[in-house]
């Protein structure tokens, strides 16, 4: 909730945080409506983020349909960022993880929605990579 819709709640005699608990239960309903609004569609971009793409093809491939990054892959869930962000291979070199940021960004640019757009498992993209990221830091201090 903004300022104004946290004084519009107060003026109303509703709390803001009623609100925004309503709001989560609300989430599930959500998803399916995302769901819906993103074509269900296996495309290039999809086929391009799972391999091992150079920088060059997967810009080609944003430039001939950008609206490919706002497809929904339907036997999977995932739109491209999903699969662009679990591409391990790709993150395990320096270039791969320039390629994944240049594009990432690249397709939220298009597809805004895309970072906030939930699989059909329920990650966003880019979680895995951050779940990795904490227990490594865990494991981390845990041997210190």
């Amino acid at each position: 909730l903004n300022e104004d819709e946290i004084l519009a709640q107060s003026e109303k005699g509703g709390s803001a945080r009623d609100e925004h608990i309503s709001q989560l239960h609300q989430q599930p309903q959500q998803q399916r409506q995302q769901e819906d609004e993103h074509p269900k569609e296996r495309t290039l971009l999809h086929d391009l983020c799972s391999g091992l793409p150079t920088q060059t093809e997967l810009q080609e491939c944003l430039l001939m349909d950008p609206s490919a990054c706002s497809k929904v892959d339907p036997e999977h869930g995932q739109l491209p960022l999903h699969i662009l962000s679990e591409n391990m291979p790709l993150l395990k070199t320096l270039e791969g993880q320039h390629i994944i940021s240049e594009i990432a960004l690249q397709m939220i640019r298009i597809h805004p929605q895309a970072i906030i757009t939930l699989d059909s498992n329920g990650r966003l993209p880019f979680i895995l990579l951050l779940q990795d990221w904490v227990e490594e830091t865990y494991k981390k201090k845990k041997t210190k």
